[in-house]
């Protein structure tokens, strides 16, 4: 279980934070030893703790190698069977069903609830089930924060060292990528500088099967100031994941983090294992280009966030409150000289997991989304407000789950929240779509037993020259039938468009027909009320008569 440990502050500089809550680790750890109540703070290996008034059951009983000699293999022990040998009358009375064992090896630390005894002389054979958190812990709470000021590792294996070997423009403590990236006519360097922290609190109550309180978030601060340029005219769609340009030397390590760390608790519990891993890190970049020339653009934005959830299981059921606050602002003007559109997304996902005592009695997932999204329209001089218009939008999401036993306990409702950063000049994201061309029904339903399929020609065309579709789109409408009874009410689909060019594109829809009696269905259907809208806020009321460039009112379709 002992891994080399290479944190999140070494990739993301993830963990590397204050946090005013917990110890920092710059004093010697203190704890209560004269009662079964647990006061102790400390760090070990980057990892802050501290026990707070943790009461513990007075059901547990604590073996280890002073009190009993263990029989069992390693297997047995994991299974739930208990093979030891008795060395105090005193421990063997507390070895009765009902009674929580928390036994302490070498290896590992085992945990559970008494079913059976059968003894013979100091022999006693157990039979054990799974225990709940009230079982060992009545009152209190631990939190556990991870810091890269106090790693406690070898540096000679951690990122800080291994970026001395690299190329000067990586650092890992915190995550600094200031590289020009180039791919097909656009360059891109991040200019990103990422420095972040994951804190769990975890309250205990008496007798209670999941802890009373759980608190989990993670804490960013950024400094975000990319620079985009385009060597040519294009128009182009760029992704990448830019944890991808750490070295391969570490990539794999850097996709998946796990660390083992025993928290010393003091003289009941000895070293509580606490599993933490990171299952995703990723840093997915999107440019979309539509320039007319050679060009570019820069912006910068710096930022404090914090995102998180709390859980309260008290006499009410379970309460759930999200933790969010944030510091994001632009730091100063977009700066550039485009001649067309440009479309920016970047964002970082972090998928972390806490567990306590290498079990599933406690487990907390999560997953956070962060990221700016702009957009950028320039007449050739961004500086002149007449001819620019630029937005920049900061988005979060946050989904997490509480569990217990291997069970999921407690799911958040997933949690999203936008704010505009900045916003200057005027542009109507207007598209246009015409010629609304349906072909043949299909021989069978495609819904049901009166709705048919059509592959639908429809042209378009967006204000800024040469821009084609970038993805999908959603389109709402009515269905009214032929006698004028209302079939569909705004109805929602996602549009997948095929065989696009330069100002057409294909798709699919399902329409339904009225059905006039058992025997017949209607022929006629019309769209009414259409609307649509792309991925990026271009959007369209009604379809344009080629010929007349009046809104049509409806679309007929015949089968």
């Amino acid at each position: 279980m002992k891994k080399t440990f290479l944190t999140i502050c070494s990739i993301l500089a993830l963990y590397s934070c204050n946090n005013d809550d917990l110890h920092d680790g710059s004093s010697s750890p203190v704890s209560s030893l004269n009662t079964r109540t647990i006061n102790k703070s400390g760090s070990v290996e980057g990892v802050n703790y501290s026990f707070n008034n943790v009461g513990l059951n007075p059901n547990l009983v604590i073996l280890n190698s002073e009190n009993v000699t263990i029989l069992s293999s390693q297997d047995e022990l994991s299974n739930g069977y208990f093979n030891l040998k008795i060395l105090s009358d005193e421990i063997g009375k507390e070895i009765i069903p009902g009674k929580t064992i928390y036994l302490i090896t070498d290896e590992d630390t085992f945990i559970r609830n008494i079913t059976s005894v059968s003894k013979n002389n100091d022999i006693y054979k157990i039979e054990t089930t799974e225990p709940s958190i009230g079982d060992i812990f009545e009152s209190g709470s631990l939190n556990i924060s991870l810091s890269a000021n106090n790693l406690g590792i070898n540096k000679k294996s951690s990122l800080i060292a291994l970026s001395n070997s690299v190329e000067k423009d990586f650092f890992f403590n915190p995550l600094i990528i200031n590289k020009d990236f180039s791919y097909g006519g656009i360059t891109f360097n991040p200019g990103a500088t990422i420095d972040n922290a994951l804190s769990i609190k975890l309250g205990f109550a008496k007798s209670q099967k999941i802890p009373s309180e759980v608190e989990m978030y993670l804490q960013t601060n950024s400094f975000i100031n990319p620079t985009i340029s385009f060597d040519k005219a294009l128009n182009k769609k760029f992704n990448h994941d830019f944890i991808n340009e750490v070295p391969q030397f570490i990539i794999d390590s850097i996709k998946k983090i796990e660390k083992d760390v025993k928290i010393p608790s003091g003289t009941y519990l000895g070293d509580i294992p606490v599993k933490i891993s990171v299952n995703q890190i990723n840093l997915p970049t999107e440019v979309i280009a539509n320039v007319q020339r050679n060009s570019y653009l820069k912006f910068a934005t710096e930022s404090n966030t914090k995102i998180g959830f709390k859980l309260s299981n008290g006499a009410n059921g379970l309460n759930t409150n999200f933790i969010y606050d944030n510091s994001i602002k632009k730091i100063h003007n977009v700066d550039g000289d485009l001649l067309g559109e440009v479309i920016t997304d970047m964002k970082m996902t972090i998928i972390p997991n806490v567990k306590v005592f290498n079990t599933s009695l406690i487990d907390v997932n999560g997953k956070v989304i962060l990221g700016v999204k702009t957009f950028n329209i320039g007449n050739g001089n961004i500086n002149q407000s007449s001819n620019f218009y630029t937005q920049g939008n900061f988005y979060s999401s946050a989904l997490f789950t509480f569990g217990g036993l291997g069970i999921p306990v407690y799911t958040t409702d997933l949690y999203n929240k936008n704010e505009e950063l900045w916003k200057k000049g005027e542009f109507s994201r207007n598209i246009t779509f015409s010629n609304f061309t349906t072909g043949s029904a299909s021989a069978f339903p495609c819904s049901g037993l009166t709705s048919f399929g059509y592959n639908i020609l429809l042209n378009y065309k967006y204000p800024i020259m040469g821009k084609v579709l970038p993805g999908n789109l959603e389109m709402t409408y009515d269905v009214y039938a032929d006698n004028g009874a209302l079939l569909e009410y705004n109805k929602k689909i996602t549009i997948s468009p095929s065989d696009v060019t330069a100002d057409s594109f294909k798709f699919y829809m399902c329409i339904p027909f009225r059905r006039i009696n058992f025997f017949n269905i209607s022929r006629v259907s019309y769209l009414k009320n259409i609307t649509i809208r792309d991925e990026n806020g271009y959007s369209a009321n009604g379809i344009l008569d080629p010929i007349s460039g009046n809104t049509v009112s409806e679309v007929k379709f015949i089968r």
